[in-house]
């Protein structure tokens, strides 16, 4: 993104006060920039999805994360007529294998199941007692019609650092 600069661009540990002032600063962007409503409400879920998404498992890690670690990170851009979201997080080694696995699935799935892949991890979460039927990523797919791209990064033997790069298009 050496060209582009950011829209919003949130270097650290989010809480929910900070994901309720990124969501007003991209609402007064999106109206001072008269995007479409359409627009503006995908990537509105879109960042909430990654926000909450970032904020949750976070929360599960923090107090093993070494201190030198790269902190999470989100940034909004506008390209065009799209809107790209970046966001960087830690990850437990162990937990990356199942993520890259889940992002495949989306990205293979048809967009015609996606809906059913979703319903179907939503019924399995209520059968499995699950905190978080974990569908966040599958409602990114079916948003915004675009495959997740996603990489990672080794620290240290424990974690990694993955990128999520989601494109939001206006049509």
């Amino acid at each position: 993104m050496a060209a582009l600069s950011p829209i919003l661009d949130f270097n650290g540990f989010v809480s929910h006060n900070d994901i309720t002032k990124l969501i007003s600063e991209f609402d007064k962007y999106s109206t001072s920039q008269n995007i479409s409503n359409s627009l503006n409400k995908k990537v509105i879920v879109v960042m909430i999805e990654i926000l909450e998404n970032s904020f949750h498992y976070i929360k599960t890690i923090r107090n093993e994360l070494p201190p030198q670690i790269q902190l999470p990170r989100f940034s909004l851009y506008k390209k065009g007529d799209s809107f790209i979201l970046i966001s960087t997080n830690p990850i437990r080694k162990e937990n990356a294998d199942q993520l890259k696995q889940r992002i495949i699935e989306i990205n293979e799935c048809e967009k015609a199941f996606l809906k059913e892949l979703y319903l179907k991890k939503l019924i399995e979460s209520i059968t499995a007692d699950k905190a978080s039927p974990g569908v966040g990523l599958i409602r990114i797919a079916k948003i915004t019609k675009n495959k997740i791209n996603c990489s990672f990064n080794q620290f240290d033997n424990k974690f990694l650092n993955y990128r999520l790069e989601i494109i939001v298009n206006s049509k």
